[in-house]
């Protein structure tokens, strides 16, 4: 007798093994009796969790970091594999990430660590610094976002599972690669099954000098204001970075299923060579910033009532101090040569800023989850969730804080911002489970206070504002047989602003108490099909429609020497995304997506702090956004290659961005060359064009080998990334690092 239970639920599933179970011990009786009946096969076929979850009305891209952990890279260039969604950073370890995911980019995508906002963690929780093997998977979503995830995203969010085993585990990992780059990694757990009690530490380490070079446009040639290019390696780049997060907690008690303290601390070093997108004359060498976190945090989880009700709770709270120094008065060239050391006197400029920078800053952050599920019926699930961030911030800069007119620091004057964010929904499964509904309605609401600098004014004041707004969502599948399935989804989506675009950075970003919640209307509709084979001729393929009806975009506007953030009027986008995975052979898995976006800024005016800017730019594509991308891998597998048990992986990964425009662009004016038209013979405005040689796209090329031994138990893996060393950009005119080469080993004890 063969069950296929593959998309039912588990409640529907217990019922079939007790039925199952009831009609085997009838089978026995009658065989103890008449001899002529017995039951030949049992086969029961479930949903692994990443199944489910991939059945679920939302739009979401699962990825299974457990199949990877012994490969070399960074969770980036594992996420930008997947379709639509692309982690673009300045290249280097501990860069800042611009996410941008269907279209929308930055803040519009939230990040969260096990449902947690990523930001109570501090910058050492970075995508581009999390360690691949502290992770079980990579949660991607597109859209409409579950009542469980609590978030105010815009166009999506990204939530990195933490991965804790089942067992007793020891799992080391250490990697080396070019610019002096180190990445290491434990991961420990140790259960008790007598007592329930269980203790774990997961910890991290990098460290890169971050010195490969880049080619840099000049023009400060005696007699000639010609420009001339020169590649030029990055001085006082380095990156150092460290984690720990320890966690002890008790399971299977009577007043708690799980109850878990876990305490969290960071260490994140940089050094700034200089301002991003400026051309300066001197560079850094001493200029660096500092940030130290620790966060105590308390989770627990309760099953009622037979399991109908389901409680989850985490409460945490973060002491984060950060430091920005720009206080040496010795200025170097772009070789890192000695020039001059400045005089004291009233107009002294440091390395990097007017008068330098001292700056201290104190965060308090308090977060609050609070989820409740109530099982109905078999068919029928209600859902509660809410979740409360405040953030505090205090400090000093006796160099670069204080004020033209009332001579204040300004940053002794406490910053405040709170955000809670309720959602109530309602998760039906009908027609034989064979339909799935989400409902959910969605409450936001933001405080904030602090001191704000109107410097196209002169003004100086403290600012409040406060904001409320609903939103709602709904979510559709069906499966009309096991191997199809069918989404539609569509979400009334908000994002107030965060904290860092409110009041600034006080690094790189000014603050803006003026911005207003983002608004999207988020249309997705998707069809999947799936061989349902195991092994040799498994195929599934994924086509998904998208469109983004953006009002009050929150974006950021480059400006020297602090960039600040702004409201656009309007931004629609639609786009389509494909995913196709198959395995022609057992030696050989393939793989492939492409994701083409269509990104328009409607705005016709621009708010800035001074008076209202008209802007002749209307229908036209959005600056900085690839409107074609794609990736492609293959993987070849041998079994018992170089030592019996063993297996052996030589893959290949390749990446596609097409070429984009660094300035809001209409290619509907007169003489406008599109995105697919090859540039003219002696076109002048190639320059304003990534790549600005020519080429119709970027192509990144990486290779590498996986050797997964028996015997001890770890995985040994060798990766060159970007093998044809192309000249490769993520954000306007910074260059990212050429061909590197990785080795990584881990083992499990």
């Amino acid at each position: 007798m063969i069950i296929n239970n593959f998309y039912k639920k588990p409640l529907l599933t217990m019922t079939w093994l007790f039925l199952i179970g009831s009609a085997a011990a009838q089978d026995v009786r009658k065989d103890s009796v008449s001899k002529s009946k017995a039951l030949k096969e049992v086969e029961i076929k479930t949903r692994t969790k990443i199944n489910e979850i991939k059945a679920s009305p939302v739009n979401i891209t699962v990825i299974d970091v457990k199949k990877v952990h012994g490969e070399s890279g960074n969770l980036v260039d594992l996420i930008n594999r997947s379709p639509g969604v692309r982690l673009r950073s300045d290249g280097y370890l501990g860069a800042p990430i611009n996410i941008s995911l269907n279209g929308l980019e930055g803040k519009a995508i939230a990040l969260f660590k096990d449902g947690i906002p990523l930001s109570v963690f501090g910058h050492s929780f970075d995508p581009s610094l999390l360690p691949v093997n502290m992770l079980d998977r990579v949660e991607v979503y597109k859209g409409v976002l579950p009542v469980s995830l609590g978030a105010d995203a815009l166009g999506g969010a990204i939530n990195f599972i933490s991965r804790y085993p089942a067992k007793r585990t020891i799992d080391l990992s250490y990697e080396i690669s070019s610019y002096n780059t180190h990445r290491a990694s434990l991961t420990f757990y140790a259960p008790s099954p007598k007592t329930q009690l269980y203790t774990g530490l997961n910890a991290s380490f990098a460290y890169s000098d971050n010195d490969y070079t880049e080619q840099r446009e000049y023009n400060d040639r005696p007699n000639s204001s010609e420009p001339y290019y020169e590649r030029v390696k990055y001085l006082n780049n380095k990156t150092r970075t460290a984690t720990a997060e320890a966690y002890i907690g008790l399971r299977h008690q009577s007043w708690a299923d799980d109850i878990r303290l876990t305490l969290i601390g960071s260490s994140f070093y940089k050094g700034v060579p200089f301002i991003p997108f400026a051309t300066p004359r001197y560079f850094a060498v001493h200029a660096y910033s500092d940030e130290k976190n620790i966060t105590p945090m308390l989770r627990y989880d309760k099953k009622l009532f037979n399991n109908k009700l389901e409680l989850n709770a985490v409460v945490s709270y973060s002491w984060v101090s950060t430091i920005f120094r720009d206080t040496s008065l010795n200025k170097y060239d772009r070789y890192g040569n000695f020039i001059k050391r400045e005089t004291l006197s009233p107009q002294i400029r440091r390395e990097l800023q007017g008068t330098g920078r001292d700056l201290s800053l104190d965060y308090k952050i308090a977060a609050l989850r609070f989820n409740v599920i109530y099982r109905v019926n078999a068919q029928h699930t209600l859902e509660f969730n809410n979740v409360y961030t405040s953030n505090q911030r205090v400090g000093s800069d006796p160099l670069g804080g204080i004020t033209a007119f009332t001579n204040l620091d300004v940053y002794r004057t406490p910053a405040r911002y709170s955000k809670n964010i309720t959602a109530a929904g309602l998760h039906s499964w009908l027609l034989d489970h064979k339909l799935e509904n989400m409902i959910a309605v969605k409450h936001y609401r933001m405080n904030t206070s602090g001191f704000s600098n109107y410097q196209a004014e002169g003004g100086e004041s403290i600012e409040r504002n406060s904001e409320n707004k609903w939103g709602w969502m709904e979510g559709l599948s069906y499966r009309p047989h096991e191997r199809w399935l069918g989404k539609a989804s569509y979400e009334y989506a908000t994002r107030v602003p965060d904290d860092v675009e409110v009041y600034g950075d006080a690094i790189r970003t000014s603050g803006n108490f003026n911005l207003k919640p983002e608004r999207s209307h988020n249309y997705n509709l998707q069809v999947q099909y799936n061989s349902r084979k195991r092994g040799v001729g498994g195929l599934e393929i994924m086509a998904n429609y998208f469109i983004r009806n953006t009002s009050q975009l929150i974006q950021l506007y480059r400006d020297i020497p602090k960039s600040y953030y702004l409201n656009q009027d309007k931004v629609k986008i639609q786009g389509i995304e494909f995913d196709v995975q198959y395995r022609p052979f057992a030696l050989l898995s393939l793989a492939a997506n492409a994701t083409y976006q269509d990104v328009r800024n409607y705005q016709t005016r621009l708010y800035s702090y001074g008076p209202l800017l008209e802007t002749p730019l209307y229908k036209g594509r959005l600056a900085n956004t690839p409107p074609l991308f794609g990736n492609v891998q293959a993987r070849l597998h041998f079994k018992d290659f170089l030592q019996k048990g063993s297996t052996t992986e030589v893959y290949w990964y390749y990446s596609y961005t097409h070429r984009f425009y660094s300035q809001n662009y209409d290619d509907s004016a007169p003489g406008a060359i599109g995105f697919f038209e090859r540039f003219p013979e002696g076109y002048a405005n190639q320059r304003s064009w990534l790549p600005q040689d020519g080429r119709m796209g970027q192509q990144n090329h990486s290779i590498g080998v996986m050797q997964k031994l028996a015997h001890p138990n770890g995985t040994l893996s060798l990766e060159c990334h970007n093998l044809t060393n192309q000249q490769l950009f993520d954000n306007l005119y910074v260059e990212k690092p050429g061909r590197t080469f990785h080795l990584k080993l881990s083992i499990s004890l």
